[in-house]
């Protein structure tokens, strides 16, 4: 049995750390509803809703002293209770804290499950035990059910806030079975690529075709009857029939860190792609002490529609960089450098480096500094982005400190950003983003209908 930390008096003097609540306050209502919490050792237990319990929490208010309460176990103290997701705590010794994906997906399942069999109640209404008998419900491909619930108490209310505006919203209704990686999620996929096969058209990745997380399916719904892989087309419509009439639903999961925030957005309904404007790009970071720098950071920004980001860089030594779309808690989708290369070439006829090369200029920017071939034309992108940029001197001689390993994503930041800059006003630079956008977030022609829950 898994175990918690233990409420002791300096636990219960602090607030829920996802919603700044009273601890307090909530056994209170823990204990008026009748719901179930576990003690430190991972027993669950009720306790009874009597005037003495309440009056000896308000005493554990005043005093912060430990108190006695009685409960279906019998008399237990207020420090047995434990730490759960209730509080804003999670199980110790398990791992607690981890945000790897599939476990936080798998998460994602069971509390679905969870608030299918309960409907939706205030969040410390879920014990352990109800989350024990989703996890039997949810197809999850064998994912540990004791890492799944130890995670950071922030995954706990993130999928608790997601399942509610997905149920709210009417996309999660009762019989649905949630999956996630398992034999159900494998052969949707699957008759994807017999369709693009069909179609004669190279494939789309899964997740750039559908990057649903986790796959909502109808109660008695036969993937192969209710899909067609005749072509990408026929596939695609029979997914929206099949959208909205609630039979097959993929679900794309961004950490949500507050209910206020939670947001839902449905993609690719229809065959038509967004269209976004450029607004400028930077390949400076800023330091309210430090002031800025060119080379403070490896990385380029690409603003479009205003307010929105994509940073531009390698993720790691000499990797083949790619564009990325940064959301407020999240990455958002990631287009790669062949994605890059082409859009340039087909929008502003311009042919980027490939990796090889930018590896080779950056390791030959790194031995011969100001004397390498590549350094004047590393310098005129670098002003055309910012013409604040004067003393090539110092460009030079700042550069001449980097390592090749951040030459290298710099140089494929800088080749980028200045190339939007010189088509800024020709509306070649927001043809080129409207691509990487389309295509990061998983919007093309040939993508498929899904749901999106993010802040």
């Amino acid at each position: 049995m898994t175990t918690y930390v233990k409420m002791t008096p300096a636990q219960w003097s602090k607030p829920n750390s996802q919603t700044n609540q009273s601890r307090l306050d909530i056994l209170r209502k823990i204990i008026k509803n009748g719901d179930k919490i576990p003690l430190n050792t991972g027993a669950e237990v009720k306790i009874d809703n009597t005037n003495d319990n309440l009056a000896a929490v308000d005493n554990l208010e005043k005093t912060l002293k430990p108190v006695k309460l009685v409960s279906s176990r019998g008399e237990i103290s207020s420090s047995q209770i434990g730490k759960s997701a209730a509080f804003g705590g999670a199980q110790s010794g398990a791992g607690g804290g981890t945000k790897n994906t599939a476990l936080a997906e798998g998460l994602q399942a069971i509390w679905i499950h969870a608030m299918l069999g309960k409907r939706i109640q205030p969040f410390e209404s879920y014990s352990q035990s109800d989350l024990k008998v989703a996890y039997g419900k949810a197809e999850v491909n064998m994912l540990s059910l004791d890492e799944m619930l130890s995670m950071d108490a922030s995954w706990h209310w993130s999928a608790y806030w997601s399942a509610k505006i997905l149920m709210n919203k009417g996309y999660l209704k009762t019989g649905m079975t949630i999956h996630r990686g398992d034999d159900v999620m494998k052969a949707i996929y699957k008759l994807k690529d017999n369709a693009f096969k069909n179609s004669g058209i190279v494939k789309l990745g899964d997740d750039k075709w559908n990057p649903g997380d986790v796959w909502a399916i109808g109660a008695r719904v036969n993937i192969s009857s209710e899909l067609s892989d005749e072509s990408i087309q026929k596939l695609n419509s029979d997914l929206v029939a099949a959208f909205d009439d609630r039979k097959i639903v993929g679900i794309s999961l961004k950490k949500i860190v507050s209910e206020a925030g939670a947001k839902l957005k449905e993609e690719n309904r229809t065959e038509e792609v967004d269209d976004h404007i450029f607004t400028r790009a930077s390949l400076m970071a800023s330091f309210a002490k430090k002031g800025e720098s060119f080379f403070r950071s490896k990385m380029g920004l690409v603003i479009f529609d205003t307010t929105s980001k994509m940073d531009v860089r390698a993720s790691a030594a000499f990797a083949s960089p790619n564009m990325e779309i940064t959301l407020k808690t999240a990455r958002g989708g990631r287009a790669n450098w062949a994605q890059v290369t082409q859009s340039a070439k087909k929008r502003m006829n311009y042919t980027m480096p490939t990796n090889a090369e930018l590896t080779r200029m950056a390791k030959d920017l790194k031995n011969r500094g100001a004397k390498s071939s590549y350094a004047n034309n590393f310098y005129l992108m670098a002003k055309t982005v910012h013409p604040t940029i004067r003393d090539k001197n110092q460009f030079l001689s700042d550069m001449e400190t980097q390592t090749a390993i951040q030459l290298h994503s710099k140089l494929a930041a800088t080749h980028v950003c200045s190339l939007l800059e010189k088509n800024k006003n020709n509306g070649k630079a927001s043809a080129f983003v409207s691509d990487l956008v389309n295509f990061a977030g998983s919007k093309t022609a040939e993508s498929s209908i899904y749901v999106k829950v993010y802040e």
